[in-house]
């Protein structure tokens, strides 16, 4: 009767314990196939020699990867019917082979709807290589982590009160998540500055990086999907504006 009562009370409390560890989804759902290439019916692609633009994808990471003297990160390019996590056209990430993690550049089929040219590409190829270089996914976990932890220090679940599994996810979400959603939008500040120099290295203009983030807009728009909440990308081919023009003796951050 005594481990009955106990297998009833510890496991509620182990599964709670679970859902709070949980990763939280701060930013908007990866949307649907169909979601994601309604802009492919409504655009022309930009880019409309698919194999001219591989080529020219693999050109630019292995030229812009030399520069950013990151020799450990790698290339990865999605077809048409992987779309997992593809929120925009390119992103990076920690990425595990076995149980060897590694640096990775992901391109999405659609990345052809929203770069014209090739110092598109390497702004765009920059832009994710300063994600890698300035370790943002880790800092970005790690923040999650202390943030998560302060809030269930101050906020135990208690015992004798019914378990809300969505109403407590719900409460972490809202405490954690504008906050993690500040961070994300700073990082993608950084690494524009990043690309803006990396770009100027490389003997390009840094402000296709604007066009790039215009066109991604209306992609984005095309196929009914947003990106970081709150974040502008507007505003975003505004300030690689202004960092090219400021600029012109560019400095890249030390190792």
């Amino acid at each position: 009767m005594l481990a009955l009562l106990y297998i009833l009370w510890a496991v509620p409390a182990m599964a709670a314990s679970v859902d709070d560890q949980m990763p939280l989804s701060c930013r908007t759902p990866v949307v649907t196939s169909a979601q994601a290439n309604a802009g492919q019916r409504v655009l022309e692609p930009l880019y409309a020699d698919t194999q001219k633009l591989l080529v020219d994808v693999q050109k630019a990471f292995y030229q812009a990867r030399e520069l950013a003297r990151l020799p450990d990160a790698r290339l990865q390019i999605f077809n048409r019917d992987d779309l997992r996590d593809c929120t925009t056209s390119a992103y990076s990430e920690m990425a595990f082979r076995g149980m060897r993690p590694y640096d990775a550049v992901l391109i999405c089929s659609n990345f052809r709807f929203v770069v014209a040219n090739y110092e598109q590409i390497f702004f765009v190829i920059a832009h994710e290589l300063g994600h890698l270089k300035y370790r943002h996914a880790e800092l970005a976990e790690d923040t999650e982590k202390l943030l998560r932890g302060r809030w269930l220090a101050a906020h135990p679940r208690n015992p004798n009160t019914p378990y809300d599994r969505k109403e407590r996810r719900r409460q972490l979400t809202a405490a954690v998540c504008p906050q993690l959603n500040r961070q994300a939008s700073d990082q993608e500040f950084e690494a524009d500055r990043f690309a803006v120099d990396l770009t100027r290295r490389a003997g390009y203009d840094p402000t296709q990086g604007a066009l790039t983030q215009r066109q991604i807009a209306d992609y984005l728009a095309a196929a009914a999907r947003t990106d970081v909440p709150g974040h502008d990308r507007l505003e975003r081919a505004r300030r690689i504006i202004e960092r090219a023009e400021a600029s012109l003796s560019p400095r890249l951050g030390a190792d």
